[in-house]
């Protein structure tokens, strides 16, 4: 009867044993992989809750995270080189402001509804039209592109 009793309690030290170790079962790289905490293959977390990228950014539903860090929200999206692209402000591709209100061209002058500047900069609106080399082209005052007058009632030379 003694034999029974210390041969059924080694077996079950044995099997008591067995189990803990199929509990906290390792990663290739040593990383701890449970139910719980499961790691990634560099070692960031990847759980229900916090779920982080490749190269360690957050991936999570509140903040999602581009492949080089930048924000990819529904609040504030960012563009791949990290500009802002939001319903709000929206940028265009080398920084530059691409709103509703102010929508801005490609070198950065300002292209609105109420001040339209052209792509050298001079401001071509529907008061005053500008020419390419800034000089005034409007209704009253017409002049040349070497600056003479060219109007009605004086025609310079």
């Amino acid at each position: 009867m003694k034999k029974q009793i210390l041969t059924s309690l080694i077996l079950a030290t044995l099997s008591a044993s067995a189990l803990s170790f199929s509990l906290t079962a390792a990663a290739e790289d040593g990383f701890d992989r449970t139910n719980i905490n499961r790691v990634a293959e560099d070692g960031y977390d990847r759980t229900n809750i916090n779920r982080v990228a490749e190269d360690g950014y957050d991936r999570t539903n509140i903040n999602r995270v581009a492949e080089d860090g930048y924000d990819r929200t529904n609040i504030n999206r960012v563009a791949e080189d990290g500009y802002e692209r939001t319903n709000i402000n929206r940028v265009a591709e080398d920084g530059y402001e691409r709103t509703n209100i102010n929508r801005v061209a490609e070198d950065g002058y300002e292209r609105t509804n109420i001040n339209r500047v052209a792509e050298d900069g001079y401001e071509r609106t529907n008061i005053n039209r500008v020419a390419e080399d800034g000089y005034d082209r409007t209704n009253i005052n017409r002049v040349a592109e070497d600056g003479a007058d060219r109007v009605g009632a004086n025609r310079t030379s």
